[in-house]
């Protein structure tokens, strides 16, 4: 009898000893789960995903020739950045945006609407000139145009010789005004490239700015293209 106790005692005591590990493995294990679900919910609210369509940012980022990257080899697919949905774009920032364009359908205008990537080359206030491909700004508040150093623009693409902004086929050496609360957007492959200079000049609302590219994801933006041609993770528009 004395044997059975002692064995007895010595399950508790081995069961009271197990307790305590499965109770710390239980704790860091909920613990992880909850660190990865708000970084999940903090991640998508601030941050989404953009997958380029189109050549007008080259050779800063590769475009593909359609919406579905499936379509393509993935040397052709396009580039998947990230953009922070609620920093505020600046000077050189790359930006995703909504165009809006009128059109005349059955007698009716309708406000199309077209998701670009461009980069933000001036900003409300500001004068912008361009002659023989040297974009200059007068920025607010200023007297003399400043030439932009851009060296994200490799030559091979920046061959327009034309100006801007020209009215009425003359060229305006005052440049053009850069409305109120609204950036002048350029696309880095500037001969191919729908942007700011159209018409005489374009100002795009900051409000239609869907979000500012995250450094952290143009540094890396080979990974995440891998990542999301492979696994097909995060969203597609661009």
């Amino acid at each position: 009898m004395g044997e059975l106790k002692t064995t007895n005692n010595k399950i508790k005591v081995d069961l009271m000893r197990s307790k305590p590990e499965l109770s710390i493995y239980f704790r860091i294990f909920v613990l992880v789960s909850v660190l990865i679900i708000c970084f999940g919910l903090y991640f998508n609210i601030f941050y989404s995903g953009v997958y380029i369509i189109g050549d007008s940012m080259l050779p800063t980022l590769h475009g593909a020739s359609g919406p579905e990257h499936k379509d393509d080899d993935y040397d052709e697919a396009g580039d998947y950045i990230y953009v922070n949905k609620y920093e505020k774009p600046t000077y050189g920032d790359i930006v995703v945006v909504t165009r809006r364009d009128e059109k005349e359908v059955n007698g009716e205008t309708v406000v199309e609407k077209t998701t670009i990537v461009k980069r933000v080359i001036a900003m409300g206030g500001d004068y912008v000139r361009i002659s023989d491909g040297v974009v200059s700004i007068k920025y607010k508040g200023k007297t003399d145009f400043v030439p932009l150093s851009e060296n994200y623009i490799s030559e091979d693409r920046n061959t327009i010789k034309n100006k801007f902004p020209v009215i009425d086929g003359m060229y305006d050496e005052n440049g053009y005004r850069v409305e109120d609360n609204c950036l002048f957007l350029l696309g880095d492959n500037r001969d191919n490239s729908l942007d700011s200079r159209e018409n005489g000049g374009r100002s795009f609302p900051v409000g239609d700015v869907f979000g500012v590219a995250t450094s952290w994801s143009l540094n890396n933006k080979k990974f995440f293209k891998f990542m999301h041609y492979t696994f097909g993770f995060g969203y597609s528009f661009g």
